[in-house]
């Protein structure tokens, strides 16, 4: 097999030797507990139509009322050779002291392709984690999502090692 075998074009083993493309960001500290960033990347892979070129903008509130609540505002754009779409997503989280942390998401999302129909959904999810001790996190959470093609409600819990 020569180091380049079509077979395995895909499964993403090649993307490295066949993707160029640029991305950067930037993002700014500033006062009053306010982050602002912002990232824009362009890609090209090997057969694709066109490039693909992803935005993204977002602004963080790192202390809200000094109460220790974060919130993040983010909305993505992306147009690519398989699809363009975008998402928005707010979340806000909450740090109580270093045993549990409480984290919640709620967006909206449209993608467009070929190969499907325009596909806008809604979510929310929640998230908790808890620290127990210095090596062991149980985290549980639900996840609603509401869309033209998929409607689902998932929950989990799972109990995992930290090294």
């Amino acid at each position: 097999m020569s180091p380049l075998d079509a077979i395995l074009l895909g499964t993403g083993l090649l993307d490295q030797y066949l993707f160029t493309g640029l991305s950067g960001g930037v993002r700014v500290d500033l006062p009053r507990d306010l982050t602002v960033y912002t990232n824009l990347g362009q890609s090209k892979r090997t057969g694709d139509a066109r490039g693909s070129l992803n935005k993204t903008f977002g602004i963080t509130f790192r202390n809200i009322a000094r109460f220790g609540v974060r919130a993040d505002l983010r909305y993505t754009q992306f147009n690519s050779g398989f699809g363009q779409g975008w998402y928005q997503m707010a979340s806000v989280s909450k740090q109580f002291h270093d045993r549990l942390r409480l984290d919640v998401q709620t967006g909206a999302q449209s993608f467009r392709s070929p190969t499907t129909n325009d596909n806008r959904g809604m979510w929310t999810s929640t998230t908790l984690d808890w620290f127990l001790g210095s090596h062991y996190v149980m985290n549980t959470g639900a996840t609603l999502y509401r869309g033209e093609v998929q409607n689902y409600d998932q929950v989990f819990l799972s109990l995992g090692y930290r090294y």
